[in-house]
């Protein structure tokens, strides 16, 4: 006989572990990878482990005249059938391909188990009484089993395309169907046994285990709670999934490589690609047909990719069903097997066109600026608050010789551009700038990358975001060299202007005076007796008579007849003039001419003065004897380029850039007016004069003259 509570104890077991199997076979269908097995183990665990405590609390409630054991190995051996009998069919049941003969194949799995695991216990049973089994009834528990498995498996899924969809209605009724199951094999099974003591005495059932057939209904219980439990959360976890998927504007989909057909197409397919997404499971090639004409190519390359397995991320257009060209993005991830057959592709696409609009925005815009930018004539140069090159537009480019490309997140001041400042002052003025330290206007110095100088005036301004930071520091420039040149030409011609006016007068009112004055020291130089003195007194007059015409020639100069001349032959002339002084001076002359001048149109006589007033300076830079070079050679075919070079103590860079300015001179005794006559008299024949210099080592002055038209012709 069974105990009443007992008995519906493992009704209530058989029940949990009937709707254990039910709900988990739903969520199992749903996973992939390593979950999937998962949780068939642990549908399995609370399944198999539920039947299993039903027998064996079905075999510890009956009562036997004698004692009774079990045998554990033999126990666990029968747990381990169910666990593994269970999770067999759990396995054959969610395999995607529905059909009848899976259901029959998912309920003889569970008869099988059923019998094999009640046998088993039967086995483990350690007494002295004799056991004989009626196998009709035998095949009968068995048939019971697998019939009732089998409506209960038709009941909960033959209606449903998809497990996971089954109701709960469906599952109830399925679980108190396969708990027949299990209850009316465990009594039929019971009943085909017959238990015979030593002497053949059929005897009652009378041995009573409670406490160990209650651990075990509890434990059981528990399992199959905490089972039901998790695929509840499990469930709820899935709906958020499910609300997310049906309500995301993006297409998330799957498409079964195996059987050539699409598994999954969210809602969200026809807000990207205005077609429902019922249109795309019933023809999954349909997307094809919307792409844009000149974006096959493309879509053809990445589906070789995923063909060989490999993810591929894309974004092209679309004709979508109302018309309207789009651009999609598209994510896709294909699964393999562990043979490398490719299973299928998830995809998720969304709809970027707003993107790529606002993407067209910028660039054009962007566009836009730097077409101002690189148009504009004025240097821009725009740094970050790290203080690298962000924007370096086209004059920058035309006035440094260095590209963008060259410059581009290099910090300013590791650059070569910015003369006179090393790192240190250049970062000081940068972070001055940051904190708003700073002069707006500033020249400075470029270093180009031809070595030439250029000096700049920049114009600083800040450049903050919406909230008020400083984001960039911007430069606007403009090449004030040529500016500063022609200013400095006008300060130097305003200073010829009034020294020549200054000269005129004092010419004027000094040379009556001195007429006189010659003539009378004149008269008593005939008669007096000692005569040094006197020719002391004529000499200086000379010398006064001479400055006095200098000025005269710098007021007003006088009417110049050009006329085409010999270059070497001019030079020679000029060298046997200042022979002699050279000699006295134990300095020699060198004279190195090229074979191809020519002549040049000129004012002979004004030349020579030029050239010897040079000499006469190289020589007195020279107190202690040494070399002279005398050079002419063609700097191109239309300028001829004569060079004196001495080797005497040279001029000091601050003196340099005076020279030429009215009354300034190097010498002790000088008048600045030689000089500044000579750079007149060049510049009358539209030559210049450049000198250069070192202290120590000597001055060179290059002077540059227009060839004759005749040289080009000789040539």
């Amino acid at each position: 006989m069974y105990d009443i509570p007992f008995t519906l104890l493992f009704s209530l077991l058989s029940i949990l572990s009937a709707y254990a199997f039910f709900d988990v076979a739903g969520r199992i269908v749903l996973k992939r990878g390593y979950l999937f097995l998962l949780w068939i183990a642990c549908g399995a665990i609370a399944t198999g482990t539920g039947i299993w405590s039903v027998y064996f609390i079905g075999m510890l409630t009956f009562h036997l005249p004698v004692s009774m054991a079990f045998n554990l190995l033999m126990i666990f051996l029968a747990m381990f059938t169910a666990i593994a009998g269970t999770g067999a069919a759990l396995f054959i049941l969610v395999q995607h391909s529905f059909t009848y003969s899976l259901l029959f194949t998912s309920a003889l799995c569970l008869g099988t188990t059923m019998v094999s695991m009640h046998q088993a216990i039967i086995a483990a049973m350690n007494t002295q009484i004799i056991i004989h089994h009626n196998y009709t009834l035998l095949v009968l528990s068995f048939c019971i089993a697998v019939l009732f498995s089998f409506v209960a498996l038709h009941i909960v899924f033959s209606k449903h395309k998809k497990i996971s969809d089954t109701s709960t209605l469906r599952k109830l009724a399925g679980s108190g169907l396969l708990g027949l199951a299990i209850l009316g094999m465990h009594y039929t099974a019971m009943a085909s046994t017959t238990f015979i003591t030593a002497d053949n005495t059929t005897v009652p059932f009378i041995l009573n285990h409670s406490l160990l057939a209650s651990c075990v209904g509890i434990m059981s219980l528990m399992i199959a709670l905490l089972t039901i439990a998790g695929a509840f959360l499990d469930r709820c976890y899935v709906i958020q999934l499910q609300y997310i998927f049906d309500t995301l504007d993006v297409s998330l989909w799957t498409r079964d490589i195996q059987n050539d057909q699409m598994i999954t197409c969210s809602p969200g397919t026809e807000k990207v690609y205005g077609i429902p997404a019922e249109a795309f499971m019933k023809d999954k090639r349909l997307w094809k047909q919307l792409i844009y004409p000149g974006d096959e190519a493309f879509i053809k390359e990445t589906e070789t990719n995923l063909l060989a397995g490999k993810p591929a991320t894309r974004e092209y257009r679309i004709i979508d069903g109302n018309g309207k060209v789009k651009w999609l993005h598209e994510r896709i991830i294909p699964t393999t097997d562990r043979t490398g057959t490719l299973l299928r592709f998830d995809g998720v696409t969304l709809d970027i066109t707003q993107r790529k609009l606002a993407e067209q925005t910028v660039r054009e815009e962007r566009n836009f600026s730097q077409a101002i930018l690189d148009t504009t004539e004025a240097l821009i140069v725009v740094v970050d608050i790290q203080g690298r090159i962000v924007q370096f537009n086209r004059a920058c480019e035309a006035l440094s010789g260095y590209s963008f490309a060259e410059v581009l997140h290099q910090p300013f001041w590791e650059t070569r551009l910015f003369e006179n400042l090393d790192n240190q002052d250049m970062r000081t003025i940068f972070h001055n700038t940051l904190s708003g330290c700073f002069t707006p206007r500033t020249e400075q110095y470029w270093r180009t990358k031809h070595g030439t100088r250029r000096l700049i005036s920049w114009n600083l301004s800040l450049i903050r975001n919406t909230h008020g930071s400083i984001t960039h520091i911007m430069g606007a420039g403009i090449d004030i060299t040529e500016l500063r040149l022609t200013e400095e030409l006008l300060r130097k011609s305003e200073k010829l202007s009034v020294a020549g006016q200054l000269a005129a007068g004092v010419a004027h009112e000094i040379r009556n005076p001195l007429t006189t004055l010659k003539g009378f020291l004149q008269l008593l130089y005939d008669s007096a007796e000692e005569k040094f003195y006197f020719d002391i007194m004529l000499k200086e007059l000379h010398r006064i008579e001479s400055i006095t015409s200098e000025f005269l020639l710098l007021a007003k100069p006088e009417a110049m007849n050009f006329q085409a001349k010999n270059v070497i032959s001019l030079l020679d002339d000029v060298v046997s003039l200042a022979a002699t002084q050279a000699i006295m001076k134990n300095i020699t002359i060198i004279t190195d001419y090229a074979l191809d001048i020519g002549v040049i149109y000129c004012e002979e006589n004004r030349l020579k003065q030029v050239f010897i007033h040079l000499l006469q300076n190289a020589m007195e830079a020279m107190p202690n004897s040494g070399e002279i070079t005398l050079q002419a050679r063609m700097a191109d075919e239309r300028h001829v380029l004569i060079s004196i070079k001495d080797q005497g103590y040279g001029i000091e860079p601050e003196r340099l850039a005076k020279l030429g300015e009215p009354f300034y001179t190097t010498k002790e005794k000088g008048t600045g007016l030689g000089l500044m006559i000579s750079y007149k008299i060049i510049e009358s024949h539209e030559g210049t004069i450049k000198v250069e210099s070192n202290v120590g080592k000597g001055t060179s002055v290059h002077v540059l003259l227009p060839a004759h038209p005749l040289t080009s012709v000789k040539k």
